[in-house]
């Protein structure tokens, strides 16, 4: 909603804040279910499937989100 300039016009340093904020958020609930995820494991409810990872976009995502921080240090 803020995003899309519907309470008014903003920067495109906010979009870009708003963006990272959001996909933060997700990331966060995605933890969450994780979390949520580890009890079923204690409870022997869960099944495991392999599958590919791309170690790159991970690490490439990794330094999208930190990179404010990496930059102070």
């Amino acid at each position: 909603m803020l995003s899309s300039s519907v309470l008014g016009n903003i920067s495109e340093k906010q979009v870009s804040a708003l963006d990272k904020i959001s996909k933060n958020a997700m990331k966060l609930l995605g933890l969450i279910n994780d979390v949520l995820d580890v009890n079923k494991i204690d409870l022997d409810q869960m099944t495991f499937n392999k599958t590919d990872t791309n170690l790159k976009e991970i690490a490439l995502s990794f330094m999208e989100n930190y990179e404010a921080v990496m930059i102070k240090k």
